[in-house]
């Protein structure tokens, strides 16, 4: 999907280092050590990305996430599946071909985010224009995002996944700021 802006790659232990390891995916069965939750947090709201859904924190499919607007809020986002899967905030969807294709509005467009990456050895990209734009996660990859969403955000939102087919296949979900 090609978006406006800079394309950042986080790779494993990038932040820490040059170094980079390389570690095969993993399957939702495998264990793989969660990000260390970043601090100051008010909310903790965890959306797992699955193959074509979404769940909350206790593994629920679930197709509304509620937040609340003015606290610092932590949204773990954790790819539980098997494939790669990517996550995009926003309204109004964008049509490519009569495809799905991302959103004309997006949530995160004036609302700053911290992105909290550790090292797992997954790849993790973050496609930012000044902004937190779309993620992509690798299987077992997680990431934390630290964010405050003015009065201004309230309302409903969606997530959905672009990756080819997955939002089709119903990988989508309500975001409903409070």
């Amino acid at each position: 999907m090609m978006k406006k802006g800079i394309s950042v790659l986080l790779v494993g232990v990038f932040l820490v280092g040059c170094a980079q390891a390389t570690v095969a995916p993993t399957s939702e069965s495998t264990i793989v050590p969660a990000a260390r939750e970043p601090k100051h947090l008010e909310v903790t709201v965890v959306i797992e990305m699955h193959d074509m859904f979404f769940t909350d924190a206790n593994g629920v499919k679930t197709n509304t996430f509620r937040i609340p607007s003015g606290k610092t809020v932590g949204i773990h986002i954790v790819n539980k599946g098997a494939i790669e899967h990517e996550i995009m905030f926003g309204r109004k969807l964008v049509q490519e071909a009569n495809v799905p294709d991302g959103y004309t509005v997006s949530l995160m467009e004036n609302v700053p985010a911290d992105v909290f990456v550790y090292p797992s050895g997954n790849k993790i990209e973050v496609e930012t224009g000044g902004m937190v734009e779309e993620i992509e996660l690798e299987p077992g990859a997680d990431l934390w995002l630290r964010v405050n969403f003015p009065a201004e955000a309230k309302g409903t939102w969606e997530i959905g996944c672009f990756v080819p087919g997955h939002y089709e296949a119903g990988m989508k979900a309500v975001f409903i700021i409070e």
